[in-house]
C-alpha cells in the first residue's frame, strides 16, 4: 500500500488492513474508529467526536463499502459506522448492524436544513436570512419530484447515473425569487443517463409512483444535494457574486453546531451505544 493516512484509503479492503493493522497496537487500540461515506461527511461529524478517544474516517464508494468494513470488523468493538438513511426511513428497512447510525433525515444536508436556525444562519451570509422559510419552501418543493425519481430508480434497478447531472439546466425563474424546476426536461435527461434501458421513466410511470408512494415527510424524500443546488440557485438569482452548491454545503456545514447534533436520534444512538461499551466517543 502507499503512504496513505485512514482518511485517504478508498475502499473497505484498504480500510479494513488499515484498521487491523492499528488494532494489533497498543496506540490503535485506544481509539473508536468512525466511519463514514466520504470526506464531506468526515467534515461534518468530526467536530462532534473527541478526538484523544475516536477517528473519524471516510470510506468511498458509499453506504455499501462501509457496511462491508461494519461487517467484518464489528466484532473488535472498535468500529462504528454512520451512513445517510436515503430511503430507508420510508421503507422501514434497515441493515442488521447494531454498529451502523443513519440520519435522521433522508441525509446529512437534509437533517442540517431540518433545523430552521442552521438554514437562517447559512443565508446570513448571503443576506437573505429574512427569506429563510419561503426559500426553504421553495428549494423542497422543487427537489420532491426528482426526489421521487430517484426512489424509484432504486426500486427499479434503472441504474440511473445522477452523478454530474447539472441541475442547474433544468432551473429557471419567472419572478426572480423563486426557482421553477423543467422536470420533463429533467426526465429526459435521466433517462439518456440510464446503464440498464428496461424501464423508460415516462412523466405518467413516475406520476403512478408518486401516487403509490405518497410521502408527507419530504425531508425523508428529497436528496439533500438536489435541495442544495436549488438553494443556490435561488441565492444567484439576488446575490453576486455567484455562488456554487460546494458554497453554500460549506455554509451548512459551518452553521451546523454541537447544539444542533445533540437534538437528532442519531446522537441519542449513539450515546448508548457509548454508554453500553463503556467508553466515551462523543463530545
Amino acid at each position: 500500500m502507499s503512504k496513505k493516512s485512514l482518511k485517504d484509503c478508498t475502499d473497505a479492503k484498504d480500510k479494513i488492513d488499515e484498521i487491523s493493522l492499528a488494532l494489533k497496537h497498543e496506540g490503535g487500540k485506544k481509539y473508536i474508529y468512525v466511519l463514514v461515506e466520504g470526506d464531506y461527511d468526515r467534515r461534518i461529524y468530526e467536530k462532534f467526536f473527541n478526538a484523544s478517544t475516536s477517528k473519524v474516517e471516510f470510506v468511498s464508494g458509499g453506504k455499501g463499502q462501509v457496511i462491508i468494513v461494519l461487517q467484518n470488523l464489528s466484532n473488535t468493538g472498535h468500529v462504528i459506522g454512520i451512513c445517510d438513511a436515503d430511503f430507508k426511513h420510508l421503507e422501514h428497512n434497515y441493515p442488521a448492524i447494531s454498529e451502523l447510525f443513519l440520519t435522521d433525515q433522508h441525509d446529512i444536508e437534509m437533517t442540517m436544513i431540518s433545523f430552521d436556525d442552521v438554514l437562517t444562519n447559512a443565508l446570513t451570509e448571503y443576506h437573505l436570512q429574512t427569506q429563510m422559510i419561503s426559500i426553504k419552501q421553495n428549494a423542497i418543493q422543487e427537489a420532491v419530484f426528482i426526489g421521487y425519481v430517484r426512489w424509484f430508480n432504486e426500486k427499479n434497478a434503472c441504474e440511473v447515473v445522477f452523478k454530474g447531472l447539472g441541475l442547474y439546466n433544468f432551473t429557471s425563474s419567472i419572478d426572480g425569487k423563486n426557482i421553477i424546476m423543467n422536470n420533463t426536461g429533467l426526465l429526459t435527461e435521466l433517462n439518456k443517463r440510464q446503464k440498464n434501458k428496461t424501464v423508460v421513466m415516462t412523466y405518467q410511470i413516475i406520476a403512478n409512483f408518486i401516487n403509490s408512494n405518497t410521502v408527507n415527510d419530504y425531508l425523508l424524500l428529497c436528496n439533500g444535494h438536489d435541495v442544495v443546488k436549488i438553494l443556490a440557485s435561488i441565492i444567484n438569482l439576488s446575490f453576486t457574486p455567484k455562488i456554487s452548491n460546494k458554497d453554500f454545503e460549506k455554509s451548512l456545514r459551518h452553521s451546523f453546531l454541537l447544539t444542533h447534533f445533540h437534538k437528532t436520534k442519531m446522537y441519542s444512538n449513539i450515546f448508548a451505544w457509548q454508554s453500553s461499551k463503556g467508553v466515551t466517543i462523543l463530545n
